[in-house]
């Protein structure tokens, strides 16, 4: 016999066990080895808010009125008049419900406003006269949130967990 066919099976053992280190080594290397960290270079901080609007300090604050209003160099104080019809200045509204409602959209037919009662838990419908009518007899208790169909029949009502 040769010195190889002697030691088949010792090779062999050594070729699995080195096959199965160096596989070992290749999965630990692709999945668990740490990345090298790269070189950091620190940017200018530049100074900004989420919305890119400036913010203001932290102060007792002060409601100003129209009468508490004192004239710029160069400007003169216009009184401006509420308007029934809109036209870029005030606009006279009409208030149609004094409690607290959520979602309120246009009607299927495009004329009517429906929205929800969040105090009696209740939908209801205004037509363009003003006038309010219940959209049905079942109450609905702490809606969070209201997401209507779009063709405005149905709802789907979230509650909070």
């Amino acid at each position: 016999m040769g010195f190889f066919a002697r030691y088949r099976k010792l090779f062999l053992i050594l070729g699995f066990t080195g096959l199965v280190v160096i596989l070992g080594y290749l999965l630990y290397a692709l999945f668990f080895k740490p990345i090298a960290p790269t070189p950091y270079q620190e940017e200018p901080e530049i100074a900004t808010t989420t919305a890119g609007l400036p913010t203001a300090e932290i102060g007792p604050g002060q409601i100003i009125t129209p009468t508490d209003r004192k004239e710029l160099p160069g400007e003169k104080l216009i009184e401006e008049r509420v308007s029934p019809i809109a036209s870029g200045g005030l606009t006279e509204t009409t208030e149609l419900n004094e409690t607290a409602s959520l979602a309120a959209t246009l009607a299927s037919n495009g004329s009517d406003l429906q929205y929800y009662d969040q105090s009696g838990g209740q939908f209801y419908r205004i037509n363009k006269y003003g006038e309010t009518t219940l959209m049905t007899d079942k109450i609905f208790h702490k809606v969070e949130n209201i997401t209507w169909s779009p063709d405005k029949n149905k709802a789907i009502l979230e509650y909070p967990d």
